[in-house]
């Protein structure tokens, strides 16, 4: 028996990115520029975020909660209009 999976609306917002995943995108120029891509360029972000300060991290984190804040207002509107 297998279970079905509901099928993805297209037009539903898209979920917003982590902090980390802000972080990724900003870095990823530079680590590219140093020759990594792949799995090698997500393990050299991730070593980083963990070194980042939390200061540091507030940036990426300030970036998440407006992309969250965004996301659900057109979550809200989306499902108003449905």
């Amino acid at each position: 028996m297998t279970a079905k999976k509901s099928a993805k609306d297209s037009n539903a917002p898209k979920r917003p990115m982590s902090a980390y995943f802000f972080f990724v995108q900003d870095a990823r120029p530079r680590l590219t520029q140093q020759g990594l891509k792949g799995p090698a360029l997500l393990k050299a972000s991730g070593v980083e975020w963990k070194e980042l300060s939390p200061q540091q991290k507030a940036k990426f984190e300030v970036q998440a909660k407006d992309a969250k804040a965004k996301y659900e207002k057109e979550m809200a509107e989306y499902k108003a209009a449905k």
